[in-house]
């Protein structure tokens, strides 16, 4: 496999612009919490340069920090964050904002019209126009 992986901005939009998508694991303090400055100092050093670089290194988790997309010794261990650094240059957060709530109803049809697609059981062009129409009625609050 050498040589044959790589990374790829995601397809474009209709107005030609790419974007990956930001999301994950997120940290935070209780404001229950009986130490919180304790919970604090964690956060800090779970999200700090020095972690995330550790990370990167011994898990392959993709830093949040941009400058460490150039460090060499990262770079060494892992020359994809190179490629990765412009797919993560144009990511935008995850489209909460704009699905609200219906955020995991969007999620979904839009994995099932791609694996339709990627599996063969539909044509792009079919599975892509009942995509639409779908958003289409979650945009309007309606079910189907």
């Amino acid at each position: 496999m050498a040589g044959k992986i790589g990374i790829a901005p995601l397809p474009r939009d209709a107005a030609g612009v790419s974007s990956a998508v930001l999301g994950g694991s997120q940290l935070a303090v209780s404001r229950y919490s009986r130490a919180p400055d304790a919970a604090i100092d964690l956060v800090r050093t779970l999200t700090g340069a020095e972690e995330q670089k550790w990370r990167a290194i011994a898990g392959g988790f993709n830093p949040t920090i941009e400058r460490l997309y150039r460090d060499p010794e990262l770079l060494a261990a892992l020359p994809l964050l190179g490629e990765l650094r412009k797919v993560v240059a144009s990511a935008v957060a995850r489209p909460s904002a704009v699905t609200g709530r219906r955020y995991n109803q969007v999620s979904n049809e839009y994995w099932n019209a791609v694996h339709n697609i990627l599996s063969g059981r539909e044509r792009p062009e079919a599975s892509l126009a009942a995509l639409a129409e779908r958003l289409r009625f979650l945009s309007r609050g309606e079910r189907w």
